[in-house]
């Protein structure tokens, strides 16, 4: 079992030498799955015109939702977005994809330097490695989302945290407060260092550890609130709330519950739901939604790894150090608990909310996956009648196993960016031919006419009274189209090319 490396070891060689691979990797494909991007995402578009606000509306943005991932599209725009095309729909796209990568790439240095100081160098290059090639987390980090950038201010923030508590720096606790008061502005659950924060330094006042005495962490923790106000204070200043909406809504949960994603929408009411299910059966369902979200960004083949490595890695408590022993099981926690806590009041968790899980826990993977390897080669030595043999043929075994499961990932990541949604670009296509910027566009998905470059309006009865053009996704081309005013079909597509009697998007000129 791999143990971490003292804090006070120098970066050496090696450490550059794993961090250049892991990042040309990760720079080789977040930039083929930009390249190759055929839509983006609905919550996307919401960003991207944030972001666009910012230029004449600060404040209206400022005051909104967490302003922090539109600002920081705003400002790749500003500083690079002539590269890319000046003012155009691409150019705010491909600076929005750009601001992910960068993100994604800084935040695998942090999560670098977090397993080495848990598991060592070797194991946590691999564990690294492993994860720049799952698929969701790459494609997380080359779309427009805002899980990277979160996940950048929460890992890095993790690692000073770690880091001050093992090496005694009370002074760090302060900076583990300003990133976790930077990365709220982004999004409001990197909170949870301070939560982290405020367990571990009333044990160190309590019981004084080596090099920390009783003041020096009375002083960290007021370091760590002061860091956390200094970005804070201002933001609820302009913005004029703290506790983030869905929060207010969990603690009433009595209002209608909605997803920000439209594929994830859900109508009940957390009451409503407790009814049908009773509460112990609605975390259950969470619990079983949270797994095979966790298993999904793992590809399925490395779940099992990372359960026989996280067994492994606690049942010796030996091998744990202090810090990784309190805060690895305080993070797990929180964070299962606030999927649970998303799943009964808003009926959905996704892959990407299970980023952070994944991306702390994954350097447990290759322990587990070298022990299943161990286990593997010795069923097939008994079956065979001889005696298991261990050493360099088990290290063989588990690399065959490493690239396996790297090959899979590969084969998925191969896969344009929702490749199975043509149709939606080449409806934005025929819209910015055939229509003018004037005219009223009743749409059922944001993203069509904003790749079109127009204005598009809800596909309701008051906007259809007055619109130019609706589009509708179809089940099949002869069906009605129930617009409620004489319509002219104008132009059909397949939503996926490769399925040509699926859904189709059906463009109609209002008369």
């Amino acid at each position: 079992m791999a143990v971490g490396e003292d804090v006070n070891q120098p970066i050496g060689k090696r450490d550059l030498l794993h961090l250049a691979i892991l990042l040309m990797l990760a720079l080789v494909i977040g930039t083929y799955l930009i390249a190759t991007t055929v839509l983006i995402s609905s919550d996307g578009v919401f960003y991207i015109k944030q972001a666009q606000k910012f230029a004449e509306q600060p404040e209206q943005v400022i005051q909104g939702k967490p302003f922090g991932y539109p600002f920081l599209i705003f400002v790749a725009h500003r500083a690079v977005g002539t590269l890319f095309g000046g003012g155009s729909v691409q150019s705010w796209i491909y600076a929005a994809q750009s601001v992910n990568l960068m993100c994604r790439m800084l935040a695998l240095v942090s999560l670098y330097f977090l397993g080495r100081l848990f598991v060592g160098a070797r194991e946590s290059f691999l564990a690294i490695l492993i994860l720049v090639f799952l698929p969701y987390p790459a494609e997380f980090g080359s779309d427009v989302l805002r899980d990277w950038p979160h996940l950048l201010f929460l890992v890095t923030g993790f690692l000073l945290l770690v880091l001050g508590s093992r090496k005694g720096k009370w002074w760090l606790f302060g900076v583990v407060g300003l990133v976790a008061g930077l990365g709220y502005i982004i999004r409001p659950e990197c909170a949870q260092l301070i939560i982290y924060g405020m367990l571990w330094l009333p044990v160190r006042v309590l019981r004084p550890k080596r090099g920390m005495s009783r003041a020096a962490s009375i002083g960290a923790l007021l370091l760590l609130l002061v860091g956390f106000a200094v970005p804070m204070i201002p933001y609820m200043v302009a913005g004029g709330r703290v506790p983030p909406a869905k929060l207010k809504r969990i603690i009433k949960s009595g209002d209608q519950a909605h997803s920000q994603s439209p594929d994830e929408r859900h109508e009940e009411t957390l009451s409503e739901m407790w009814a049908q299910t009773g509460p112990t059966g609605s975390v259950i369902a969470a619990v079983r939604r949270l797994i095979g979200q966790v298993s999904g960004d793992l590809m399925h083949y490395f779940m099992p790894a990372l359960m026989v490595g996280i067994y492994l890695r606690f049942r010796k408590k030996s091998a744990l150090t202090v810090e990784e022993r309190f805060f690895i099981p305080v993070f797990a926690t929180f964070n299962v608990a606030l999927m649970v806590l998303l799943h009964c009041s808003y009926g959905y968790v996704s892959m990407r909310h299970c980023l952070p899980l994944v991306a702390i826990t994954i350097f447990y993977v290759p322990e587990g996956l070298r022990t299943i390897a161990d286990l593997l080669w010795g069923l097939v030595s008994r079956l065979w009648g001889k005696s298991p043999v261990k050493g360099s043929t088990v290290v063989s075994l588990f690399h065959i196993m490493l690239v396996s499961g790297l090959v899979i990932c590969v084969a998925k990541l191969s896969h344009p960016l929702r490749i199975e949604k043509q149709g939606y670009r080449d409806a934005a296509n025929w819209l910015k031919k055939n229509t003018s910027e004037s005219d009223i566009i009743a749409v059922t998905d944001w993203r069509i006419t904003f790749y079109a470059g127009r204005k598009g309006s809800p596909c309701v009865e008051r906007i259809l009274k007055r619109a130019s053009f609706a589009l509708k996704v179809m089940g099949d081309e002869n069906e009605e189209p129930n617009l409620r005013r004489v319509a002219r079909k104008m132009y059909s597509v397949p939503v996926n090319q490769r399925e040509k009697r699926g859904k189709r998007i059906v463009i109609y000129k209002l008369l």
